[in-house]
């Protein structure tokens, strides 16, 4: 019996290389924390166009902007990214767009989770020229941007 090769750092074909057979997108890094797994996509992608991506990625379309959960989430996602490019800010699946929702961030994987890490010293999230996504940026902190702007993102494999 055949096993195709998934992207989650696990040699599902039992070829001796996990990983490989195109599992992963050559510009997306695959990494494993408390259970769960994520891709790193070095791409700049407007938020919409990350977000189809990562509904996209993988064999089963199972993968979804990543949700934060808790502090210690927030810390490995923004320590990772950091290992990839220290400069850089990435998006995560928090939105207010949509008629009505202004000032109303829900998560895009329909998770409740309440968990925010905004950089409210800097006044975030402002909506300043009508920013209506979340991005991570270096010191770990999110702040609200413009949808169409180009960023790195990450995914989260749903379960």
């Amino acid at each position: 019996l055949f096993r195709s090769e998934d992207c989650d750092l696990i040699d599902n074909d039992c070829s001796g290389t996990p990983d490989d057979d195109q599992a992963c997108h050559n510009d997306c890094r695959a990494h494993v924390y408390d259970g769960h797994t994520y891709q790193f996509c070095e791409r700049d992608r407007r938020w919409g166009e990350s977000q189809n991506d990562c509904n996209n990625f993988g064999d089963n379309g199972l993968y979804v902007l990543v949700t934060i959960n808790d502090e210690a989430e927030n810390s490995e996602m923004n320590r990772f990214a950091r290992t990839i490019d220290s400069g850089r800010s990435w998006w995560i699946g928090l939105t207010d767009s949509g008629g009505g929702n202004e000032g109303n961030f829900r998560w895009e994987s329909g998770s409740s989770s309440t968990y925010t890490n905004w950089n409210t010293a800097g006044g975030e999230p402002n909506n300043q020229g009508d920013e209506d996504c979340a991005e991570i940026r270096g010191d770990g902190r999110w702040n609200d941007f413009e949808c169409s702007e180009d960023r790195y993102y990450i995914c989260e494999e749903v379960e």
